[in-house]
């Protein structure tokens, strides 16, 4: 085992216990990213096995796996739930892998995430289950949270396809 092999699983490791560092509305709102990703989502939809190549450009990587139609739409990042730097690092060290997913297909929205090397849709939904869309954008990063009907959030700091962040935003309205 390499040395960056050990590094990339410690960071796995920081990663997968982040709440032990969060509290109070933080922790819940990691607590209800984690449970909507294991609920099982409604549409049957497969997740896309893909390649290290095909990360270099995650717009062909979508389409190719059928999770955007023509216009494109679709952004990434990280969860930002507040925690401490630690989480920040490990995403910042572990590349595209802990990205999250919004991708847009006709009337369908996908919230996705990186599986291994696979990429597995966790929820399917349409504009009718959202409550509430929350857009911050500063100066050195955009954020997107949206509550759904069930109570349930996705919330991330977008790093990817950032020019689509008003168009997917518009689309709630």
């Amino acid at each position: 085992m390499g040395i960056l092999t050990k590094i990339s699983k410690k960071i796995e490791d920081i990663a997968s216990e982040t709440s032990q560092y969060l509290s109070g509305d933080s922790k819940k709102a990691y607590e209800e990213q984690k449970a909507t990703e294991a609920k099982k989502i409604e549409k049957t939809v497969e997740g896309y096995t893909f390649t290290k190549d095909q990360l270099r450009d995650l717009d062909v990587l979508l389409g190719q796996a059928n999770f955007v139609d023509g216009r494109h739409l679709w952004i990434a990042g990280f969860d930002n739930f507040k925690a401490n730097q630690n989480v920040k690092a490990a995403n910042l060290f572990s590349g595209k892998k802990n990205l999250k997913f919004l991708s847009i297909k006709d009337d369908d929205f996908y919230l996705m995430k990186f599986d291994k090397n696979v990429l597995l849709p966790y929820r399917v939904f349409n504009v009718d289950d959202v409550l509430l869309v929350d857009l911050t954008s500063k100066m050195t990063k955009s954020s997107m949270k949206i509550k759904f009907k069930d109570d349930t959030k996705f919330s991330i700091d977008i790093t990817e396809n950032k020019d689509s962040v008003k168009a997917i935003k518009g689309m709630f309205k």
